[in-house]
């Protein structure tokens, strides 16, 4: 982790610990990217979108819905379709902890 000085040409960098935190950033990001997924294709009731969100054999338990993430994308998008509405999701103070 940097603490906003600028490192001076003697320093040494502990390469593991920098590739450890960067993966970690990039799993973070992953996970945000997928829930943004998520949510931008319930919002324009985009199935292609959908299915790319979970596995197709993912088992998902929503309550309303048990099931596999294939036949979730199903109901889902035939729902939005029959009822004519839309979900409009705001996705904001994401909180992602990674064990």
């Amino acid at each position: 982790r940097t603490t906003g000085r600028r490192m001076s040409a003697t320093q040494t960098y502990d390469i593991e610990a920098m590739a450890r935190r960067l993966a970690e950033l990039d799993d973070m990001q992953a996970i945000r990217d997928q829930q943004l997924r998520y949510a931008r294709a319930l919002d324009w009731d985009d199935e292609r979108l959908l299915a790319e969100v979970f596995w197709p054999d993912a088992e998902i338990d929503y309550g309303f819905f048990v099931g596999r993430g294939d036949e979730f994308v199903k109901v889902m998008i035939g729902v939005s379709r029959e009822s004519g509405s839309r979900p409009w999701h705001a996705v904001s103070g994401q909180s992602v902890h990674l064990t």
